[in-house]
């Protein structure tokens, strides 16, 4: 009786050792896998996001610097070149900044409707545009969001914002 005792405790310790082994096997992978993935999305990012950042610095801050007039004309140019780069590259933004991005969009586009061509755009609108750039103090701006993405502003490359 006590051999059968021992061969079933036995075979329970060692079902037991297996299950552990297999759990921590496949965590160990997808881990693995998880932290391949962030890489390669990181690696994108670092490729693209100075991209996005020269839309912004060609059509913001040195158009504002240079006293271009913020018409209808540069509100079409500014909205193209970020559409044609989101249909490129939108697919590797993090939520975050895509939700800030569609705010931009969105307030272009307001712009366009709003203003008559050869027109300037409305002052309150071309500093709204402005802030969601940049922020204003209150908000982070697609500008910070872009850094917090590769990871100027935190300790960890992705991680999310609030943890």
């Amino acid at each position: 009786m006590n051999e059968v005792i021992t061969v079933l405790v036995s075979t329970i310790v060692s079902l037991a050792v297996g299950v552990l082994s297999y759990l921590a096997s496949k965590w160990q992978t997808e881990k693995q896998l998880q932290q391949s993935q962030l890489s390669s999305i990181l690696t994108k990012r670092i490729e693209i996001y100075p991209k996005l950042w020269s839309i912004h610095i060609r059509y913001e801050t040195n158009w504002t610097m240079e006293n271009k007039p913020k018409d209808s004309k540069w509100v079409e140019q500014y909205l193209a070149e970020l559409n044609e780069f989101n249909t490129e590259n939108g697919l590797f933004f993090s939520q975050e900044l895509y939700e800030k991005f569609f705010e931009l969009r969105q307030n272009l586009l307001e712009a366009l409707a709003s203003t008559p061509k050869g027109k300037l755009v409305d002052e309150d609108r071309a500093r709204k545009i402005r802030e969601v750039v940049y922020g204003n103090g209150a908000q982070a701006g697609l500008s910070t969001i872009l850094k917090d993405d590769l990871g100027s502003y935190r300790s960890a490359a992705l991680q999310q914002r609030g943890n």
